[in-house]
């Protein structure tokens, strides 16, 4: 019975669906025949009715096998039916006829069967249903028809003609007018044919392959000879009687009769609907007949008949489509007591289904108009009457009328609720009516699903702000199968449930996501949604706004969580919008459609929720775009550099094929046909500048970066260093013109040599200083090299003044010579070199300027000169230019006279040897002018790769130079895989120190943008040595290091989160030393100090063991690491660093201006990041521990072993033990620390055990937690990290002792839990009294002293009573289990007022435990518990008079028998259900006996079979019981058996 009747049906797996079915077909077997058991099975509470409700539901696996219990139960149990048991009956008598009508086989010989039985028990009823349902000619025939097409029994149907048989004959016996009905069905042959085909299968009930099993005792010819003569007997008196006349009835009435022909009139040709219309008094007439109307001329049968023919022919009329339609009733609605008669129709209680049904449809058609809606809602009990009718009807009546009742009447419901506010608010008012319109879409009954879902549309709708928390959470209950259903559901169906899924996903967006990701229909529902879409560009219509709801369905998705987007974008929603544009109807305008006439239009028209979506996924499309950019900012620089390195790498190839053209066939085939003063010169020059880079190529790759690179060959601006330089070239230059005739060359050549020559000395000069490392050596090249420039200015000088050709005087001069008297100070220098270089043109008379200005130009340009790559380029541009120029050259030699042979391919070898050196020189011009513009890409790459400040641009500056390097290895084709992230970890496995810091800057950066963060992580957890390295760098305590250290520690918090301390040893103690750096001030206890001195403070970043002196040193070395491999790459940064924006008030009306600045704004570079005060090193070490303990529980364990990190986290927690910082910061640390400190002591399993152990034993921490408490200033957050610390480690009975001798602590929770505000808006003022309150009910649990401190607290039973009362689910709990507490353990200490206010808490508590589940369920029977025990009188009081005792003791037993199984979350709920049936048994030994009827003591015995260890602990945390109970659960059930037992006893005796 057991597994029949409670198995779950709604299981997914086979066994569980199975299952009933097997017991119950088991029950079927064992009933025939067989009295006993029968009345065994009686037993079972309501079993008859359990019965009916299976062959009510549609599942056919259960139908059939309680037919034919129900037929045993009427066969052998009839004694034992009661009267609600054959009230059930007929209940079921109606469904078991409908399927009689099209059933066959054996599936019709059970019901027949079950029918005949019925008919046997109840013939009454019976008859009252064939004549009432109008199936009885219909029923007959089918009998007949039925005994007719089974001449020959199957082996699964062999009792099909038996129990036809006893079917007729139980009609016959019962009302001998049946006879007749058979008789004219030709029954008397069917008899025949039965007497003809006798077959012995049908003795018996069961065929089992060729064996009869169960044989009947009644042989089937007696059956068929008494139907015979029953037959036969009426047929005989029938012959000779005189038929009765027709009586007129009520419905002969002629009012009713007009009504009948106008109702029949309506229902045909529309021209007859305007006919009615045009007859002025018709429709007034009608509703007149609305009313019941006392006459001494009508009846009240009558009067019945008159309002049910006024409302048939008014539901025919108000459904008329079409301009009549909307004629009729608008003169309908006009009638002034229509409403009125109506509602007085539905108040009546004893007035007909029909007429409720009738009414219902009326109001629904009517209900089609806006302002006929508003007035039927301010008549609010026609609401109120059609509410009753939908909820609480019957639904599983057998009845037409019952059935069709509750749906006419939510469909009334749903018309009203469209678009008004007022009735939506008036239905809101029916208690839960949320949660019965969820439980009305969860049946599987399709009558109500569709107006449940209407309904709930128009709640989110319209009354959205009256929804509460437990309406919400019904929501999200009912979005799994609303969702299901929509990806099955087409047409109207469709447009209902999608409509009400958008609302669903406006009101609570955070639910609906978690539904769709947690069903994994997220794609599929999107897709049918663009499917559906696609499918209705014509839509009906009965669903004229499906391709509207499906348009807000995806526009509250996007607008909630815009990565929706993405994926309507994937199905190609776009298209799908662009149909719905292309493709407008009228008729989607209007939400329903009668005939060719719409109603209820829109506000919103359809092309702007198309124009939303577009914006919204194109809106998308380009966020995606722009994060796939974010994703990988470097992609434009990498792209730039692989052009420029294809450039450069194409000339080196050029190169070196010139190289080997000219050596090999040139100077090795015609060494003697050159001419000796150009073509051998040049080839020559060629090959040692070609033989330079490539050895310096192949061999030593610095000399290479330092003499040929094409990345830093052109340098516009080198500061003053590269201005000094410009005057020493340009005054040696006119030393060598003004003592020497200006050089007048004799071949072009030459000039070649000078310029690569000035070249040279310029770079060897510039290359020198940085090559030199030695301070003192650079600050001597600094200081003394502008006395070079002034020194070479001399001798210039000097021709001027002894020249006699100058016209200017003499006496001016020494005046320049003075003001070029060097002083050692900087600002003199750099005002003596800027003079040397502006004195010889102002001393040169006019002819000679123009040369002076040339030679300062060339100078300049030749200090713009990074390397040689540009004077190399330029030489050999030259030279092919000359060659293939010869018109150029101002002589040759004499022409010798050769051996035309030997000059074969001369010419054509020379060709194409220059041609690959112009080639050449041209790629690598090329590559270093469109370098030059490499700022343009690096500075893009700052700002959108998040860059700061001066180390963004050298970070940039050093990958760029890494990339280039990159690309300028290996094949020039070969995949390189070269981003920010690789140049990050290979600079973080770096032996310079510079480059470490830089590389943990980026990831700090990489790691705070979204994009860069998970590729970072995924590279770095495949990477052990790099993230080994980065957790080193904690321990570096280094002053040098401190930057490094810093960022290390802020990169490492992100990464804590996925760090498994295992795969890198150490990680827990390197994190431990950043919390030494603390500022605190040491000291140590006079009594142990040998020295009686105070500890220094140590600096809360330095180590204070070094001077101030190495620590320069030491950053001037790291400085210097780098010289060598890093350029200095300021030349083209400079160009925009720093754009001066001032302007007078006239420029800012200047456009061109305007754009200036709006460019200097957008290349400027974005401010670095700065600092904060929870930068420190401790709060980051803190961090890190946090989210260390919020990973993997191996951390937990290492966090553990290291024996000094708990005490520092702890020191951490006072503002005491920090003296160096601010104020601010100390608040940082505390609340780091108060962090780490929950996290740890909320940590599941032994660990968590050993880990709060370690964090109670400290003897500072209750105090330094207390002094947090009692400052009044302190922040809300600071004081909600503590009361969550007391809450776990009150966990503990010993700390809980420990906690509670310090009564402050407990004050000051009590205090948060009682007296904040509750209506504050933000997250830590909400959760503050909620965390306080669980930080007190455990402080509460098996301590009576804690307990009784408590309630020192004024009217503390009222309050927490108050917080039971409030509809806050956040309090109600906490203050449950607080108030248990108090009973348990402070009952001596409660006073009459205080029992009072437990009295009036006792029924919140007892209808919640009606409904509540789990652990809410546990904590409000414990406290129900207790009351019982403290008050146990007021309790039975409460029961008896809200008279749900019987329900309160069948909900006890329904939950013991539910959790069977304990959960994790509530081990102790079968505990509690025990006490509870205990105190009630010794309260009042009258329990005892409904108990025991609710079969008690199999459910006692189900807990005694299944013990759960789990169970003797109040708590767990992971797989780890806490707070063990003293009483063992078997003592609770052996006390509750003894009770029961003894009750039992009494009762035999009382009998005896």
């Amino acid at each position: 019975m057991k597994a029949f009747i409670k198995s779950d049906r709604t299981s997914s797996t086979n066994a569980d669906c199975l299952l009933p079915k097997v017991a119950g077909q088991a029950l079927a077997m064992l009933a025939m025949e067989n009295v006993l058991n029968c009345l065994i099975m009686m037993k079972e509470p309501e079993f008859i009715s359990k019965l009916k409700s299976m062959i009510m539901i549609p599942d056919e696996k259960y139908i059939y096998v309680a037919a034919s219990l129900l037929r045993s139960m009427c066969q052998h149990a009839q004694a034992k039916l009661t009267e609600s048991d054959l009230k059930e009956l007929s209940h079921t008598l109606r469904e078991v006829l409908e399927r009689i009508l099209n059933a066959e086989g054996a599936e019709l010989e059970i019901p027949i069967g079950l029918s005949s039985q019925i008919c046997k028990v109840i013939p009454e009823e019976f008859a009252q249903e064939l004549e009432g349902g109008q199936i009885k000619r219909r029923f007959m025939k089918r009998l007949v028809d039925a005994l007719n097409a089974n001449i020959n029994p199957g082996a699964h149907c062999p009792g099909i003609r038996r129990v036809i048989l006893e079917q007729s004959i139980y009609m016959m016996e019962y009302n001998s007018h049946y006879a007749s009905c058979f008789n004219e069905f030709r029954m008397m042959e069917a008899l025949s044919m039965v007497e003809e085909t006798p077959l012995r299968a049908e003795n018996y009930r069961i065929i089992l392959g060729d064996i009869g099993l169960m044989e009947y005792n009644t042989p089937l010819f007696v059956l068929v000879d008494r139907a015979k003569e029953m037959i036969s007997l009426e047929c005989l008196l029938g012959y000779w009687s005189i038929p009765n006349e027709q009586q007129l009835t009520d419905q002969d009435l002629l009012p009713a009769l007009g009504m009948s022909i106008v109702d029949n009139l309506a229902s045909g040709d529309e021209n007859n609907s305007v006919e009615i219309d045009r007859a002025t008094n018709l429709i007034l007439k009608i509703i007149g007949f609305t009313s019941f109307r006392k006459t001494p001329t009508t009846s009240e049968a009558q009067q019945t008949v008159l309002v049910k023919s006024s409302l048939k022919v008014l539901q025919r009329l108000t459904s008329i489509g079409g301009e009549i339609g909307v004629a009729l009733r608008y003169k309908i609605i006009k009638n002034p007591f229509l409403l009125r008669n109506l509602a007085d129709i539905l108040r009546d209680n004893s007035s007909d289904q029909e007429l409720s049904k009738l009414v219902a449809g009326i109001l629904r058609n009517l209900a089609i108009d806006g302002d006929t809606r508003k007035e039927i809602g301010q008549m609010q009990v026609i609401i109120t009457r059609l509410m009753k009718a939908f909820i609480k009807s019957d639904r599983t009546s057998s009845t037409n009328v019952d059935c069709l009742l509750p749906k006419v009447a939510g469909q009334a419901l749903a018309m009203l609720a469209m678009d008004n506010v007022l009735n939506c608010l008036v239905m809101m008012k029916e208690p839960e009516f949320i949660s019965k319109l969820k439980s009305m879409i969860m049946i599987p009954d399709e009558k109500y699903i569709y107006v449940a879902a209407s309904l709930l549309r128009s709640m989110c709708q319209n009354a959205q702000a009256k929804l509460t928390k437990s309406d919400l959470k019904g929501l999200s209950h009912t979005l799994r199968e609303v969702l299901e259903r929509i990806l099955n559901a087409e047409g109207a169906e469709l447009e209902i449930l999608i409509g009400l899924s958008s609302q669903i996903c406006k009101v609570i967006p955070e639910e609906f996501a978690q539904e769709l990701e947690d069903g994994q229909i997220k794609r599929r529902f999107m897709k049918r949604l663009v499917d559906a879409l696609n499918a209705n560009v014509n839509p009906g219509a009965n669903y004229p706004g499906i391709r509207r709801v499906i348009l807000e369905q995806s526009i509250y998705m996007m607008e909630s969580n815009s990565r929706y987007a993405s994926s309507f974008n994937e199905f190609r929603m776009i298209e799908a919008l662009s149909m719905v544009e292309e493709t407008p109807l009228r008729a989607e305008n209007y939400r329903i459609i009668l005939g060719d006439i719409g109603f209820m239009e829109y506000n919103t028209p359809l092309f702007a929720l198309v124009d939303r979506a577009k914006e919204m996924i194109s809106l998308e499309c380009l966020h995606d775009q722009q994060k796939q950019a974010a994703a990988a900012p470097e992609k434009w620089l990498n792209c730039f550099v692989r052009v420029v390195a294809l450039m450069e790498r194409t000339g080196n190839a050029l190169g070196t094929l010139a190289f080997t053209w000219a050596t090999v066939i040139v100077l090795g085939g015609y060494p003697t046909m050159l001419h000796s003063e150009d073509e051998f010169g040049y080839a020559t020059t060629i090959i040692f500048i070609e033989a330079a880079r490539m050895f310096s190529s192949s061999n030593n790759r610095i000399d290479y970066q330092l003499f040929f690179r094409t990345r830093g060959a052109f340098r516009p601006y080198a500061g003053w260093n590269g201005l000094t330089m410009v005057a020493c070239i340009s005054n040696a230059m006119l030393f060598t013109v003004s003592w020497g005739r200006f050089p007048e060359f004799s071949n072009q050549f030459q000039y070649v040599l000078v310029m690569l020559l000035l070249a040279t000395i310029q770079f060897l000069c510039s290359a020198a200083s940085r090559l030199i490392t030695c301070n003192p050596v650079r600050r001597a090249i600094s200081l003394w090299s502008p006395m070079v420039a002034i020194l070479l200015l001399g001798p210039y000088v000097l021709k001027l003044y002894i020249d006699p050709n100058v016209k200017e005087s003499k006496n001016t001069m020494p005046k320049w010579m003075v003001a070029c008297a060097p002083v050692d100070n900087h600002v003199t220098l750099k005002l003596c070199i800027i003079a040397s270089i502006m004195m010889p043109i102002l001393m040169s008379d006019a002819s000679n300027k123009s040369l002076v200005i040339i030679l300062e130009a060339t100078a300049l340009v030749l200090v713009s000169f990074g390397n040689l790559q540009i004077p190399a380029a330029t030489v050999r541009i030259v030279i092919a230019v000359f060659q293939f120029t010869p018109r150029l050259f101002s002589s040759r030699g004499p022409i010798i006279e050769r051996n035309p042979e030997d000059e074969i391919n001369l010419d054509a070898t020379l060709t194409i040897f220059y041609g690959m050196v112009l080639g050449q020189g041209i790629l690598y011009m090329a590559a270093c002018i469109f370098e030059f513009f490499s700022f343009i890409p690096r500075r893009s790459l700052i700002r959108h790769g998040g860059f700061g400040g001066q180390w963004g641009v050298a970070s940039v500056n050093l990958y760029y130079a890494y990339a280039f390097e990159k690309y300028m290895e290996g094949g020039v084709l070969a995949p390189k895989k070269i981003s920010l992230i690789t140049f990050a970890i290979d600079s973080l496995n770096s032996e310079s120190p510079k480059m470490q810091l830089y590389s943990v800057q980026m990831m700090h950066i990489f790691l705070q943008r979204e994009p860069t963060k998970e590729r970072l992580m995924a590279k770095l957890t495949t990477s052990t040595k790099t993230m080994a390295r980065l957790i080193s760098m904690l321990g570096w305590t280094s002053p040098s290091h401190r930057a490094v250290r810093l960022y290390a520690a802020k990169a490492t918090v992100e990464l804590a989160k996925i760090l498994q301390v295992a795969t890198v040893p150490g990680t827990v103690e390197l994190t431990s030393s950043l919390l030494d750096i603390d500022g605190k001030l040491k000291r140590r206890n006079p009594l142990l100090d040998a020295d009686g001195d105070i500890e220094g403070k140590q600096d809360p970043i330095h180590n204070a063991s070094e001077s101030p002196e190495e620590r320069k040193d030491a950053n001037m070395d790291a400085d210097d690491d780098q010289c060598r491999i890093q350029e200095p790459l300021r030349d083209t940064d400079s160009l925009l660093l720093e754009t001066q924006t001032r302007s007078s008030p006239m420029k800012e009306h200047n456009s061109i201006f305007k754009r200036w600045q709006w460019i200097s704004e957008y290349w400027s570079i974005p401010t670095e990041q700065q600092l904060t005060d929870h930068d420190l090193l401790p709060a980051l070490g803190m961090s890190i521990v946090e989210n260390l303990a919020n990973g993997d529980q191996n951390n937990s364990v290492e966090i553990d072993r290291v024996t000094d990190l708990v005490p520092k986290i702890i020191g951490f927690t006072s503002f005491k033990s920090v003296t160096e910082n601010s104020g601010a910061q100390k608040l940082v640390l505390v609340k780091s620390s108060l962090k780490v400190l929950q996290r740890l002591t909320s940590i599941e399993g032994e660990i968590g055990i050993a880990l709060r152990h370690k964090i109670s034993r400290h003897p500072f921490l209750i105090i330094n937690l207390a002094e947090i408490l009692g400052d009044n200033n302190n922040d809300q957050e600071l004081i909600k990290l503590v009361a969550g610390i007391l809450r776990n480690l009150a966990i503990d009975g010993n700390t809980r002792q420990e906690i509670g001798h310090m009564q402050v602590l407990i004050t000051r929770l009590m205090k948060e839990f009682l007296s904040l505000d509750r209506t504050s808006n933000t997250n830590v003022d909400c959760l503050l009294p909620k965390v306080a309150g669980q930080a007190l009910a455990m402080l509460a649990t098996d301590n009576m002293h804690n307990c009784l401190v408590m309630l020192k607290e004024q009217e503390f039973i009222n309050k927490l009573k108050n917080m039971i009362l409030s509809p806050d689910e956040n309090y109600i709990y906490v203050a449950a289990s607080l108030l248990r507490s108090m009973c348990q353990h402070a009952r001596a200490k409660l006073t009459e007022s205080d029992l009072k206010e437990l009295s009036h808490a006792l029924r919140e508590v007892l209808e919640r435990i009606m409904s509540a589940e789990g652990a809410e369920l546990e904590i409000l029977i414990g406290l129900c518990t207790q009351i019982c025990k403290v008050n146990p009188e007021e309790f039975s009081q409460e029961l008896e008079g809200g008279q749900i005792k019987k329900r309160f003791m069948k909900r006890l037993v329904d939950s013991l028998n539910a959790n069977m199984k304990p959960c994790a979350h509530c081990p102790g709920i079968r505990r509690v259900i025990l006490e509870q049936s205990i105190y009630m048994m010794e309260c009042n030994s009258h329990n005892v006996s409904c108990f025991n009827e609710f079969r008690m003591m199999d459910a006692l015995s189900m807990v005694e079979e299944t013990p759960s260890r789990a169970e003797n602990y109040r708590l767990f945390l992971g797989d780890t019981g806490l707070m063990e109970y003293k009483t063992p659960l078997f003592a609770l059930v052996d006390r509750a058996k003894e009770l029961i037992g003894r009750q039992c006893l009494q009762v035999i005796s009382n009998a005896n």
